[in-house]
């Protein structure tokens, strides 16, 4: 990548990653993946919360969670999807992935099952916030700043 950066020649083998030889995509169909990916988990987030103003609880916290999915693939088109659940389910971040993987879970069992609008809501809430948990810890610092705001926002309220 940054050879490109540089204007330098750079052959391009089209693999994800080691894991992931079976994959052989290029670049820029890579790109193309990840931006479909995270355009339909948007259209979906959007749509849900459209849905959320007609009071259709249910139907928004299935277009969220859609939403979620198609993103987390998207993901999968950077960096391969063997490598992508070798990072979900390492040390540092496997609780937070069973979280959000059981929070998705629930909510299509809540949503299509029993229905109930409110359980819905509170696991889409559990998602978000594991979801957002699991992207801060790829960013260096990224738990340790947002635990610092958590701490500092609600000492100052206490």
């Amino acid at each position: 990548m940054m050879a490109r950066l540089l204007g330098q020649e750079v052959v391009d083998t089209g693999s994800m990653s080691d894991d992931d030889n079976m994959f052989k995509l290029s670049m820029k169909n890579r790109m193309y993946g990840f931006a479909g990916c995270t355009a339909t988990g948007l259209v979906c987030a959007v749509m849900g919360i459209i849905t959320l103003f007609f009071g259709k609880y249910v139907s928004f916290s299935v277009m969220y969670s859609l939403g979620n999915i198609a993103l987390l693939v998207g993901t999968m088109f950077i960096v391969g999807p063997i490598r992508q659940f070798k990072n979900m389910f390492s040390q540092y971040r496997y609780i937070t992935t069973t979280v959000f993987i059981l929070s998705l879970i629930g909510t299509f069992v809540v949503a299509f099952v029993f229905h109930n609008a409110l359980l819905s809501l509170i696991l889409v809430i559990v998602q978000s916030c594991a979801y957002t948990w699991y992207i801060l810890s790829y960013i260096p610092f990224g738990r340790d700043l947002c635990w610092g705001c958590i701490k500092t926002t609600t000492s100052s309220i206490v």
